[in-house]
């Protein structure tokens, strides 16, 4: 899907992928399309904080 943040004209591209392993699940996500690196590296901070979120979310109860 397509990104833009804040209505600021600068649209991106995310994409996202679910791959089954043994006993668990992979999740590949791709966003691209940045204009330059310092926009890349905000996003990429971004998401890393959010994966460490979900994982956390998904790990509750789970003993981990």
């Amino acid at each position: 899907y397509t990104w833009e943040w804040n209505e600021d004209g600068k649209v991106t591209e995310i994409s996202v992928g679910f791959s089954a392993n043994e006993n668990t699940t992979t999740i590949k996500l791709t966003h691209a399309g940045f204009d330059n690196s310092e926009s890349l590296e905000m996003h990429s901070a971004g998401w890393d904080s959010y994966f460490v979120g979900l994982s956390q979310f998904l790990t509750k109860g789970l003993g981990e």
